[in-house]
C-alpha cells in the first residue's frame, strides 16, 4: 500500500491556454465503497482499467492501485451504478509537478478541481498553486470524487 501526499482546489475559471496542446485521458470511474475515509473504485482510463482501495482524508490517504483486465473491470462496473464519475483529466507538467485538472461531465457538467501530488507533507505544505487554482478544499471530503459521485457538487458551491 503506498502514501498518497494530495492538495485539491476547486477550479472557476481555467484559461485555455494552460490546457491546450496538453496530454489528457478520458476517465470513467465508479465506487463499489464510498464511505469517508474508505473508497473502492474502478476506473477505466482511455482503456487501461484499475481497481484502487483508498482510506483515510485530507492530505495524506493510504492508496494501493492494480491494474487490471478488461474483464474484471466489466465485471465490476455494474456494482458501481449511481455512484459513477466521468471527466477529462488534463496533464500539466510544471515546476516539477504534474497538475491533474479535471473537467467534469454527466451531472458534474461545468465543474472542474485541480489534484496536485507530492513526494511528501513539506513539498506539499510550500506548494504555491496557480492563481487560477482556486479555493482549496483538501481538507473538505465533500470534494473527494467519491462524495461527488455520491451526492454530487456541494450546494453551496454555483457551477463555473
Amino acid at each position: 500500500m503506498g502514501q498518497e501526499i494530495e492538495r485539491r482546489f476547486v477550479v472557476e475559471a481555467l484559461p485555455e491556454a494552460v490546457i491546450a496542446g496538453q496530454p489528457s485521458s478520458e476517465i470513467r470511474q465508479g465506487y463499489v465503497a464510498a464511505e469517508p475515509g474508505k473508497e473502492l473504485r474502478a476506473r477505466d482510463k482511455s482503456g487501461r482499467y484499475f481497481l484502487t482501495r483508498k482510506q483515510g482524508s485530507g492530505l495524506v490517504r493510504q492508496e494501493h492501485e492494480i491494474e487490471v483486465e478488461q474483464a474484471v473491470f466489466d465485471m465490476i462496473w455494474p456494482l458501481t451504478e449511481g455512484r459513477r464519475v466521468e471527466k477529462t483529466r488534463y496533464h500539466v507538467a510544471q515546476d516539477g509537478l504534474t497538475l491533474e485538472i479535471d473537467i467534469y461531465h454527466g451531472d458534474l457538467s461545468g465543474r472542474m478541481s485541480l489534484e496536485v501530488e507530492f513526494v511528501d507533507a513539506d513539498a506539499a505544505g510550500a506548494y504555491q498553486p496557480p492563481a487560477w487554482a482556486g479555493r482549496e478544499v483538501t481538507q473538505d471530503s465533500r470534494y473527494n470524487n467519491a462524495q461527488l459521485a455520491l451526492r454530487g457538487w456541494p450546494e453551496d458551491e454555483p457551477a463555473a
